[in-house]
């Protein structure tokens, strides 16, 4: 039998797994290795492929537990897969490099990890080995990784509501009250503050403003989803294909939109008294600001973001109250909001992280490898899942598939990226700064359906070998350094063996001098005391 291993190139010591990259707004960067290992009984499995996939899920859940799942995002690399035209190969030793880079449009698809009371979004890193079905073991083995990762783009704006006046008022009274309320257009994240401008006119003469209560409104709505294509086992990798959320300014009467439940809470109020009368214009007006609260821990239930997907809808509202001096009350037409998982000076603190790494790794090269690095010759029998030429007595130490056990990949050499830069203090300067980052070398072609065949004759640079340039990783390979490098490394290099030598030699010519001095010592103790005897 075979085990599969999934681990990060930075140790699998925590639950989560390690990233670099901010989501949406940066090429968000996995790293890692997927590793075959024979069992004590040496016996090779009949498999098909293996890969590795990074995905967003979305699920709803009800008393009994997850009732209906949906992917939002698939982004996978194939690693191995059988020779054409055969249904099954042999499989053993084997360890493929990974490095998944998903573009920031491709990412954006998702949204930032969060749970609710009846729905969870969440990202995991997979990976997946399909094998011949087994009685009690199924035709798979996958292992995952949880991806806490968070959305730091900033989100769709809405269209600017017009500021005219407008009128709320009973059939039954006479009193009515006339309004015009003005809100940012744009998005807002965690601790920002939402200005709310009022300007009131009540009907009577002798009316007047007691007070204003102002409130943000979430609101999850749950939308009809098909059952059969919802139930989607976590651990399936069949009829899993992208699915885009649907835009958030579709119409109502889209496939997914016709609400079958609504969730509403209060993430934030305030109350605002004592409005002044403008002597001028006999209006009452004031600005009440509301902060958006903070984004809790994964122990809490989380605020959210807006967004839209085939199974929910979440939305935030603006929702006004006024009650006037002769105790009459009225509600004024809410306002929808766009809130998002990260404020603008999450965004900035991103990029500035983003732009120092890009200095620094422009000013230090990459070292050449080791000169003393051993070289093992290259003993794999093709891209296909071949099975090595050894002894039956080595099976259990060699892989079939020829796997890389050479131990030293080779150097990255230096990022070169050169986003450009628009003036701070613009909302759309970020924008254009991530559209505009983009990593110097590409990654391998990665599919968003990974059951897709169309890549199948690109999978021989992910087979395992023992060379490092048919890694996953190969798209990495560094160009050869120049001489001078080299000459500069191997005097280091005999500098600090050298030094080492003669080290290791002062120590051992110390210690027989102490052992020397020792042993006359005890001698000279040994002829006093037979002298006074």
């Amino acid at each position: 039998m075979v085990k599969l291993t999934l681990s990060s190139t930075k140790g699998t010591g925590a639950r989560v797994f390690p990233h670099a990259g901010f989501l949406a707004l940066t090429p968000l960067k996995i790293e890692g290795v997927v590793r075959t290992r024979l069992d004590e009984d040496n016996k090779y499995i009949l498999a098909s492929d293996v890969f590795v996939a990074v995905r967003c899920y979305e699920a709803r859940i009800g008393r009994a537990g997850v009732s209906q799942t949906n992917l939002l995002v698939d982004y996978c690399m194939q690693l191995w897969s059988k020779p054409a035209g055969e249904q099954w190969a042999e499989l053993g030793n084997g360890e493929w490099p990974f490095r998944l880079v998903l573009p920031p449009k491709v990412a954006g698809q998702g949204y930032s990890t969060a749970s609710f009371q009846e729905y969870r979004v969440f990202w995991r890193v997979e990976a997946v080995l399909n094998h011949i079905p087994m009685t009690g073991l199924g035709s798979r083995q996958v292992k995952t990784y949880d991806l806490p990762l968070m959305r730091y783009d900033a989100g769709e704006p809405l269209p600017l509501a017009p500021s005219t006046w407008a009128q709320v008022g009973s059939s039954k009274s006479p009193t009515s009250l006339r309004y015009i309320i003005n809100t940012p257009p744009f998005s807002l994240g965690p601790l920002e503050l939402l200005p709310v401008s009022l300007k009131l006119s009540p009907s009577g003469p002798t009316a007047s403003v007691h007070s204003v209560e102002l409130a943000i409104e979430r609101r999850l709505e749950f939308n009809h989803f098909p059952r059969d294509v919802a139930s989607i086992d976590l651990n399936s990798t069949t009829n899993l294909v992208e699915r885009p959320p649907p835009s958030p300014k579709s119409s109502s009467s889209s496939t997914f939109s016709s609400s079958s439940k609504v969730n509403t809470s209060i993430i934030a109020s305030v109350d605002a008294s004592d409005i002044p009368r403008d002597e001028k214009t006999g209006l009452f007006m004031k600005t009440v600001t509301l902060q958006i609260p903070a984004q809790k821990s994964s122990s809490h239930w989380a605020i959210g973001q807006t967004m839209q997907t085939p199974l929910v809808t979440l939305r935030f509202f603006l929702r006004i109250k006024v009650t006037l001096s002769t105790f009459e009350s009225f509600d004024l037409a809410e306002r929808e909001l766009t809130i998002v998982s990260a404020n603008e000076s999450d965004r900035r603190q991103a990029m500035n992280m983003v732009r120092a790494r890009s200095r620094d790794a422009a000013r230090l090269p990459s070292p050449p490898p080791s000169p003393k690095a051993p070289r093992r010759p290259h003993t794999s029998s093709g891209p296909g899942t071949g099975r090595a030429k050894k002894s039956r007595s080595s099976r259990g130490t060699d892989a079939g598939t020829g796997g890389n056990t050479s131990g030293f990949p080779l150097p990255s050499p230096p990022s070169s990226l050169s986003p450009s830069f628009l003036p701070p203090h613009s909302p759309t300067s970020l924008a254009a700064e991530y559209h505009s980052f983009t990593p110097a070398h590409s990654p391998l072609p990665a599919s968003s359906d990974c059951n897709s065949t169309s890549n199948t004759n690109n999978i021989s640079d992910a087979t395992p070998s023992t060379t490092n340039t048919n890694t996953a990783d190969s798209f990495l390979s560094s160009p050869p350094p120049t001489s001078q490098i080299v000459q500069a490394w191997e005097e280091e290099l005999e500098r600090i063996a050298a030094q080492s030598r003669r080290r290791s030699a002062e120590m051992r010519g110390g210690s027989m001098k102490e052992k020397g001095r020792r042993i006359r010592m005890k001698i000279g103790i040994g002829i006093g005391i037979g002298g006074r005897g």
